[in-house]
């Protein structure tokens, strides 16, 4: 794995996120699941599983328990990373890859946060990647 597939990894996990939440929602308003339940409605308790919403409400709740591990996943993993960038010497490579990795900016981001042009931004990029690959991925 390249230095740049190893930071891309908060990028796709992000993403991957992102998605599964929106997964989630959809199925919620699909089935007409509010947040709260109404303390009014009559629920019955009879233990049955062939009420559909019920069903529908376990493979929610199955759901969120999946979409937070990703999201532990993701803050221990953009805590490494950004421990990592920290523990390089040169202060434009830090701030470029903080930006572009940690931050998910681009290129165009990265530049203005940094104070360079895009092009040499990117140039800058490529030494603070090999710069990484140096200490961490040997």
């Amino acid at each position: 794995m390249t230095a740049k597939e190893y930071l891309r990894q908060l990028w796709q996990l992000d993403r991957e996120i992102d998605i599964k939440y929106q997964e989630l929602e959809h199925l919620r308003m699909s089935i007409g699941i509010r947040a709260q339940p109404d303390p009014n409605e009559n629920v019955g308790h009879s233990g049955s599983t062939s009420d559909p919403v019920a069903d529908a409400a376990v493979k929610i709740a199955t759901m969120e328990q999946q979409l937070n591990r990703k999201i532990d996943r993701l803050i221990t993993l953009r805590q490494k990373i950004t421990e990592q960038i920290d523990g390089i010497d040169n202060r434009t490579y830090r701030n470029i890859l903080t930006c572009r990795y940690v931050l998910m900016q681009t290129w165009d981001q990265v530049a203005e946060s940094v104070g360079y042009d895009t092009r040499h931004c990117t140039r800058l990029h490529g030494k603070a990647l090999q710069e990484f690959a140096r200490k961490y991925m040997s």
